[in-house]
């Protein structure tokens, strides 16, 4: 029954696009749910607090990943096995796991008073290793372009687990009790699920593993871990400003301000995740000018959700906020916009991070968030200047720069690549 849920679709295409969408979306707004039943139960700071450890978690999360997932979607050519990429996925999120809980013992050194906070950024950071593993076998179904099996597990655990914690949070007020069940049952429906997930078993040629070859996976990736790492920091750094700079209160209502850009980004991924593969084949295969109209498509696409998005943002966002949250949006309609218009420059240096990894020149990823990171130090004084509307106007500042590096890398890829045609010709 469990097999048959999973496996058995009339069009694989269209519902590795439905499942895909869901998962993003939900990806996306699962902080936010949590955050909503916070707001209503425990209150601002709590909810300051939480997200304070989920930008704290998610940047562990970036060793976990390791940036392999577009790697491993786009490996048309089976350059390695799926068992060397589930081998390094193991090494990396114990990697992962290691860091933080050598982050939350130096921060409890340093000041005792953190220990709940810790505490609850190491529960957080469980579940984004259970999402760590998980994202391997949806590398793996995506290749095979069974992107909806995988989208599947992925959206019954993630749905399940949140809906355990939002329950927990509404009946105890505990919110590392909370987390905790929801890791609890997080790892037993994926030990569950993955299991019935294969439409049929791994060949031998499937399994194989090689230190050798691992280690060489690893370095293969390393660019991309890097840029990873650092784009999640540079994604958090307006919220590590607020937090040096003002306080946990402060933290919350941002928290809420800035799913703006998430929103879009999120829109953005799920209308050019699904094509990862098919453009991976473009490009292999020389259909240069299919690749390039695919890119300026997905380009316009991006645009044409940030225009409506700000729009709706400008008009309804306020009103939705104060409604969602029982708090006053009203004076922070300014940053609201601004974060929106992040929002946009984030998906567009998404894309074309992307588009990068499925040329193989990743290493302007690397090149492009450094050079956001280095804004991204001076986050506080943007912050200590400008309140939430400097932590605003950071956003734009840090995805604009990696647009930039992105786009022209891009250009300069494509136009190689079209000269080489040419000679060959």
């Amino acid at each position: 029954m469990l097999r048959r849920l999973l496996t058995q679709t009339d069009n694989p295409d269209r519902a590795g696009f439905l499942w895909n969408t869901i998962v993003g979306v939900w990806f996306t707004f699962q902080p936010t749910a949590i955050s909503f039943v916070i707001t209503r139960t425990l209150g601002a700071s709590e909810t300051g607090q939480f997200a304070y450890a989920v930008a704290q978690a998610y940047l562990f999360w970036g060793i976990g990943i390791y940036g392999m997932r577009r790697y491993q979607a786009s490996d048309v050519e089976f350059r390695f096995t799926f068992g060397e990429y589930l081998g390094s996925r193991v090494v990396t999120t114990a990697a992962m796991i290691l860091a933080g809980l050598g982050f939350a013992a130096w921060s409890i050194v340093r000041d005792p008073g953190s220990a709940d906070t810790m505490a609850l950024v190491l529960l957080v950071l469980a579940l984004r290793a259970v999402d760590s593993l998980e994202d391997v076998y949806l590398g793996y179904f995506q290749q095979m372009g069974r992107l909806d099996i995988g989208s599947k597990v992925s959206a019954y655990r993630s749905i399940a687990s949140t809906i355990v914690i939002m329950l927990a949070l509404q009946a105890t007020h505990d919110m590392p009790l909370a987390i905790g069940l929801g890791v609890v049952v997080s790892v037993v429906l994926l030990a569950v699920m993955l299991p019935q997930a294969f439409v049929r078993p791994l060949t031998p040629q499937e399994r194989a593993l090689t230190s050798a070859r691992l280690w060489r996976l690893l370095s293969a990736c390393a660019p991309l871990f890097v840029a990873t790492f650092v784009s999640i920091y540079v994604a958090n750094a307006p919220r590590y400003a607020i937090n040096a700079a003002l306080d946990l209160e402060a933290q919350g209502f941002f928290s809420w301000l800035s799913l703006a850009p998430f929103l879009i980004t999120l829109l953005s991924m799920v209308i050019y995740n699904p094509v990862i593969t098919r453009m991976a084949v473009q490009w292999t295969t020389g259909d240069l000018r299919t690749f390039v109209s695919w890119t300026r498509r997905l380009s316009m696409l991006i645009g044409g959700v940030t225009v409506v998005t700000t729009a709706a943002g400008l008009l309804l966002g306020v009103p939705v906020l104060n409604a969602i949250t029982g708090w006053d949006f009203g004076p922070y309609r300014t940053e609201l916009v601004v974060l929106l218009l992040a929002g946009g420059l984030s998906a567009w240096g998404g894309l074309y991070s992307t588009v990068l990894t499925i040329v193989r020149r990743q290493g302007w990823f690397t090149v492009g968030v450094v050079a956001a990171a280095a804004v991204g130090l001076t986050g506080g004084a943007w912050v200590r200047h400008g309140g939430l509307l400097g932590a605003s106007w950071l956003y734009v500042a840090l995805f604009a720069v990696q647009c930039a590096v992105f786009g022209a890398a891009l250009q300069t890829v494509v136009r190689r690549r079209r000269l080489e045609g040419t000679s060959r010709a």
